[in-house]
């Protein structure tokens, strides 16, 4: 998720893409969720959880690359964010939720939890 986070703050272009066509169908696409559902049950995540998992990571990843895409690098504001801040959260919820997956494991809750 951390390469495909980097490839599309690198092609700004390819998120409105993604979101226009509802999602990615090409060989790269197709081996992104390979792998990553690959790793999945390898952290002992079975299906049809897996691939719920690779729909959350995906959408996770996508929301926070279109948010952080035209942000500055270095210099910001009290309420704007910088690039590299950006990058420091999405890594940390990322974590958030690989941990919750994997501790999830085959019975994956579906309740949703109240906020």
């Amino acid at each position: 998720m951390t390469s495909t986070y980097n490839v599309l703050l690198g092609h700004t272009d390819l998120v409105p893409l993604y979101l226009s066509r509802q999602g990615a169908r090409g060989p790269n696409a197709q081996r992104l969720g390979a792998i990553t559902t690959e790793l999945l049950r390898r952290a002992d995540v079975p299906e049809p959880a897996a691939s719920e998992a690779l729909r959350v990571l995906i959408v996770y990843t996508i929301g926070f690359a279109a948010f952080t895409s035209h942000l500055p690098s270095e210099t910001s504001t009290e309420h704007q964010p910088t690039a590299e801040k950006m990058l420091d959260n999405f890594n940390h919820g990322l974590g958030w939720l690989l941990n919750g997956i994997q501790q999830s494991g085959p019975g994956l809750a579906h309740d949703a939890p109240s906020a």
